[in-house]
């Protein structure tokens, strides 16, 4: 479960593998869900599970993380529209949890994301996966949903923001879409500032909101707020998957910088 999660964000960016990516997520949900009968079974057989606990009390101490990555997975797929089938499974699957589980951080954390997702807060979205609370992995099984968020960022900045004034559109890279953290930016970089102005305008556009490039600015009122198109090549490109370096910066790696594999399938690195 740990390898199928990380490698399907690591291969986010390639077009080779996205054709298959909706196998390899309904084989991925189709182990955690038979792992969850296997941890199920297991506790009506108190013999077997006798002397797995460990602090916590949990026969299985595993079983509040794979839960989780079980609801995170299962978010609605069009951010701010929470789904009817997302919520029936988050309710089915916290019934059949354990108590201990079910007071563990690992489901906290799940329900603080589908609150901010469902709700279509994209600020407080953003801003948990970039926190210290959510680990490599939970922010692998997050990663697709953030382009949503920064989209339903746009839609509520073109309704409420003022509609006479301008906004600069490395601000509204930084602080609406939170595009700093993929481009490494510091106040010495000229280029990595340009790079989120650049991106900030290639996604208000997308959405049909008026820009002024060599300007720098963006005027998001000005114009109606338009749903980026999937068949529309300029929301492809601004929307296309990519990997965060928020995401990048949690994964386990050594002094050299190697992916730590090893750690991370055995549990000992990015939970």
């Amino acid at each position: 479960v740990r390898f199928a999660i990380a490698t399907e964000y690591l291969l986010c960016e390639d077009a080779g593998a996205a054709g298959d990516a909706h196998l390899r997520r309904e084989q991925l949900a189709k182990t955690l869900a038979t792992l969850t009968r296997c941890y199920r079974d297991a506790r009506d057989a108190p013999t077997e599970a006798t002397d797995r606990s460990d602090s916590s009390g949990l026969p299985f101490p595993n079983e509040p993380e794979m839960l989780c990555y079980q609801l995170l997975l299962r978010l609605a797929p069009a951010f701010g529209s929470p789904c009817g089938a997302s919520s029936l499974h988050f309710s089915r699957v916290l019934r059949g949890a354990p108590p201990g589980a079910l007071q563990s951080e690992a489901i906290a954390f799940a329900l603080k994301a589908k609150r901010a997702h469902d709700s279509g807060n994209a600020a407080t979205f953003l801003r948990l996966i970039e926190a210290k609370e959510c680990s490599y992995l939970r922010a692998c099984c997050l990663h697709e949903h953030v382009n949503g968020a920064r989209v339903h960022a746009l839609r509520v900045a073109s309704a409420t923001w003022n509609k006479t004034d301008a906004d600069l559109l490395t601000d509204v890279g930084i602080e609406t879409l939170r595009l700093d953290a993929r481009f490494v930016l510091d106040d010495e970089s000229l280029n990595s500032r340009a790079r989120v102005t650049a991106a900030a305008a290639a996604m208000a556009r997308a959405c049909g909101l008026a820009v002024d490039e060599a300007a720098g600015t963006a005027a998001l009122r000005r114009s109606p707020f338009v749903a980026p198109s999937s068949t529309s090549g300029v929301a492809r490109d601004a929307f296309r998957p990519r990997r965060e370096r928020f995401v990048d910066a949690k994964a386990p790696t050594a002094k050299g910088g190697f992916f730590r594999w090893r750690a991370l399938i055995e549990g000992k690195a990015g939970r």
